[in-house]
This record gives structure tokens, C-alpha cells and sequence, in this order.
């Protein structure tokens, strides 16, 4: 049984994108979503909102961006992103499709192999 490659995630449309693109890190910097650090010379997707009257810049880190267009197609919040999918792949039971699976990078396919992992465990 293949569960659906969709994270149901209800959002709310009340920010302005003001500019998103690949840019490579001049120094180091904290990815949004896994906090882990994006090394100088690395790569990540920058991306600048505008909501409540501030503006917002995030940084995701080329794993976490992988997670995010695979299993995050009908949106998501910053900084939930881990938790989301750890939930999801509870609620899944562990059944992901394998061809979502082969999509993201080789460090985002172990995070979400730990997560089922982790999930048979507390079973």
C-alpha cells in the first residue's frame, strides 16, 4: 500500500512573496526548518515575505527544500516542516511511496527513514 506523496497541510494566504531564489552562503548560516547549518559556499533557497506590516526572510537548506517539494505540494508553515513530516509519517504508519522517497536528497531520504524508524519503535 502506497501512501499519497501530499502533506494535508491548511494555510493560510496572508503573505506576499517578495523575492525567492537558489543563492550560495557567504557564510555560515542556520537552515529554517532542521536548524542544522548551511556551511559558507553552500547552497540554499532564500526567500523574503511580507505579512503582518514585516518583512520575513527565510533559509532552507537543499535537504529540507527536497522535503518540501516532494511531500509539501499544497503548502506548509516555516519552522513546522520536521514536525509535519515526523506526523505525517506516523499517521502514514510508515508507508511512503518509494518513488517519493527516491526524489529527495540522500541526506532528506535518511531524516525520513529515521522518522519511520523512530515511528516502528514507539509501536
Amino acid at each position: 500500500m502506497d501512501c499519497a506523496c501530499t502533506v494535508g497541510t491548511d494555510v493560510e494566504d496572508r503573505v506576499t512573496l517578495i523575492e525567492n531564489k537558489f543563492v550560495k552562503s557567504r557564510k555560515e548560516h542556520k537552515c529554517s526548518e532542521c536548524c542544522g547549518a548551511i556551511p559558507k559556499g553552500a547552497e540554499y533557497f532564500k526567500e523574503t515575505w511580507a505579512y503582518d506590516g514585516r518583512i520575513d526572510h527565510h533559509k532552507t537548506c537543499e535537504d529540507c527544500y527536497s522535503l518540501r517539494q516532494v511531500f509539501f505540494s499544497s503548502g506548509w508553515y516555516y519552522s513546522q516542516l520536521i514536525e509535519d513530516m515526523e506526523t505525517f509519517v506516523i499517521d502514514c504508519g510508515g508507508e511512503l511511496s518509494v518513488p517519493c522517497l527516491l526524489q529527495l536528497t540522500p541526506r532528506a531520504r535518511g531524516m525520513v527513514c529515521d522518522m519511520i524508524e523512530r515511528g516502528w519503535e514507539d509501536e
